[in-house]
């Protein structure tokens, strides 16, 4: 019973861990940066160093992109002024 246990929450935990990850690229490779090599360098690190690379961008890698974190809470459009 015990091992069974163990088992799913390996399961669930690597799940997460994945989808963070996966995240954490897409993020980097839909994100604008000031410079082009940046998001070149995030999407690297991501790839080949999938642990230390996802907390890092995490970190600090989204703080650095054109508009932070709060690109997604930023309205698309400008409300007109109704006279």
């Amino acid at each position: 019973m015990a091992a069974l246990l163990i088992i799913i929450l390996s399961i669930l935990i690597g799940v997460a861990l994945f989808g963070t990850w996966l995240y954490a690229l897409v993020d980097a490779i839909s994100g604008q940066f000031d410079n082009p090599t940046d998001k070149a360098i995030w999407i690297i690190l991501i790839l080949f160093l999938p642990f230390l690379g996802t907390i890092l961008y995490m970190m600090i890698g989204r703080k650095k992109r054109i508009g932070g974190h709060e690109r997604l809470s930023q309205p698309v459009y400008q409300e007109e002024e109704l006279v």
